[in-house]
């Protein structure tokens, strides 16, 4: 079940309210290392990133999208400048030798003489995300739960998300900003809001990050709900 069915979630507990939802829109460890899955850059396993099981898969994308859909993916999902280049490139290699691995895009992605965008994460990472964020809809799934989500709040009830990069917390901040209550006033015009509590995201400490890494890019918001 993805977190976007929230009207199949509250069927299993019983058609209640919540007085508090927290949505991780992280992964585990589990499904990191899970080389059925394939989302990890240090597990090699057939091109795959899909971990909803829809059939749909990083290869299709890889191997069957045009220059232009694959410039798409790269520049929307991954913030890669040179998209384009890098989409040409996987096109002139898929014409000689399908792109049948992680290992095998990585190859690619070194060999793309694209200037990827830190030198503090692994270079594939950019990549890796447009090419998951557009097989399990990952962004498009995120705006249909904030669509409906305040039919399943109680009233003052909190909603809490943990984001994990950019393109996931700004569109967070933007729904909490566009909907928020304030001075009682609904900056939406509309009968419900949320107060936010998190001026700023909270985000992980340096102890945090040590003993837990993979929070490093971790940041959450949080808003109570008022109607």
């Amino acid at each position: 079940m993805n977190f976007k069915d929230l009207e199949k979630i509250e069927e299993d507990y019983l058609k209640n309210k919540f007085d508090f939802i927290l949505l991780d829109l992280g992964f585990s460890s589990n499904q990191l290392e899970d080389a059925q899955i394939g989302i990890s850059f240090k597990v090699d396993s057939q091109l795959n990133m899909n971990y909803l099981n829809s059939g749909f898969t990083a290869y299709d994308i890889v191997n069957n999208y045009s220059e232009e859909e694959l410039s798409r993916v790269f520049a929307d999902y991954g913030e890669i400048k040179q998209s384009l280049k890098l989409a040409k490139f996987i096109v002139r290699t898929r014409q000689d030798k399908s792109i049948n691995t992680n290992f095998d895009l990585i190859e690619v992605l070194r060999g793309s003489g694209v200037n990827f965008r830190s030198k503090k994460i692994h270079f594939a990472t950019q990549a890796f995300q447009a090419l998951r964020i557009e097989c399990n809809k990952e962004l498009e799934n995120l705006n249909i739960f904030l669509e409906k989500v305040y039919n399943y709040l109680n009233k003052d009830g909190i909603l809490a998300i943990i984001s994990f990069h950019s393109l996931e917390d700004r569109i967070v901040k933007n729904y909490f900003k566009s909907n928020s209550f304030k001075k009682d006033n609904f900056k939406n015009q509309l009968n419900w809001g949320f107060e936010i509590l998190t001026k700023r995201p909270i985000t992980p400490n340096q102890i945090e990050i040590k003993n837990n890494p993979r929070s490093r890019s971790s940041k959450l918001r949080v808003g109570r709900f008022v109607n």
